[in-house]
Parts: structure tokens; sequence; C-alpha cells
């Protein structure tokens, strides 16, 4: 995809300009694309994604009027919605995450102790998602800088590249019932890592989507 370092580069800047901000890259659009993984194939179908490079903004399902209804957008639209999403109102998240955790540098095991904080009635099932990403990943990377030629970077260096879905596309079932404002729930993970991930370079990232069968709310 000539046009994902662009996409690349409007994430950093989102990046250096927000706190509030975790960015997972999947890779895909073609076998032999390096950086794929697994379930990170199945998520562009789960998230109605239309092309290369788009994104999710909370996996939430925007509404842009007169019909228009997306859950994936092209990139000039990614700060906006970010902004949207930081305003409050109705995109506040219910729940606070609090996780913990280690890492046996001799197994690569990593455990991963997630507590959740209830803050408003959540009447509708919960999964919850564990995501391990890594940057620096050195991969060469067609370009157009021009919007018409194409050029080879190398060496070029992706980031947020999401390498495994620990608790698998749709996350670990929390409830199917839902919670009550001032409830909490304990949820643990243990998954061992390749022995060649560059520990340093990775993040870990938790969320709680709400569920309606296997689709994402």
């Amino acid at each position: 995809c000539p046009w994902c370092p662009y996409g690349a580069d409007t994430l950093e800047a989102i990046l250096a300009a927000r706190n509030d901000v975790r960015v997972l890259a999947y890779h895909g659009g073609s076998s032999s694309e390096p950086l794929q993984t697994t379930e990170g194939n199945q998520i562009p179908a789960k998230l109605q994604l239309q092309g290369y490079p788009q994104a999710s903004i909370d996996r939430v399902i925007w509404n842009f009027g007169g019909g228009n209804y997306a859950r994936c957008v092209s990139r000039g639209l990614w700060n906006p919605l970010v902004g949207v999403r930081g305003s409050g109102g109705v995109h506040l998240s219910p729940l606070s995450l609090t996780v913990s955790g280690f890492v046996d540098t001799t197994t690569h095991t990593i455990t991963v102790n997630i507590t959740g904080n209830i803050l408003v009635d959540m009447p509708y099932a919960c999964n919850i998602n564990v995501i391990l990403s890594e940057s620096d990943i050195m991969v060469p990377q067609v370009f157009t800088p021009d919007g018409k030629s194409t050029v080879l970077l190398n060496p070029y260096y992706h980031k947020h590249v999401v390498r495994k879905m620990v608790t698998g596309v749709e996350g670990d079932t929390l409830t199917t019932i839902g919670y009550t404002a001032g409830q909490s729930f304990q949820h643990q993970v243990v998954w061992t890592m390749p022995s060649w991930w560059k520990k340093d370079k990775m993040e870990l990232t938790v969320f709680v989507d709400r569920m309606q069968g296997t689709d994402f709310l």
C-alpha cells in the first residue's frame, strides 16, 4: 500500500499531540504481506474496512448524517474523530481499567492482571481484549511521494504493528448479561511470546468491547 506511510505519519502526529490514544496497526490486504497475522486478517471484515489505510476510532459506528454511517474512516477524519471521542458525552468510557503484570524473561511468558470498575450501568454483553503490538520492525515499504510515482523506502520502520490478539479476534467473554454501576471484575491472561520479539519495543493494549453476538458495538 503506497498510501500507508501517509497514514503512519498521521497517527504519529496524533500520538504526539495527545496522551489518551493508543494505536493498533493491523497489516493485511495481500497474501504476501509479511506483517499479517491470523487474527488480524479477520479484523478488516469485522470493522467494515473499505481500503488501506483506514482506521476505526474506538470501534464506534459514526453517524455522518444523511444515512451515512461508517466504522472505518480515512485518515483525514482520524484526528477530528479522536477529538470528538475526547470531548466526552456518549463517548465517555462507562468503566475504568487498572492493568498490572510482569514478563518472565526466561520463559518469555507474560501475565496480565486486569481490574475493571463499572462507573455507569452497562446492560449488555462485554468482552475484554488483550493485544500485543511492536514498533520499529524493519520491512521495506512502497510509497507514493508525489501521488503518482512509487518508490521503495528501505529501510522503513513500522510502528504499533499488531503481533498477537492474545484473547482472540473477539476477546474473552466478561459477561453476557451486563454490569451495574459499582460492580467490578477481575481477569487474568497468561501467554508466552516468541523469544525473538523485541520486548523493549512492545506495547500491551487492553480494552472492553460491547458485543451483540459476534459483532462489536
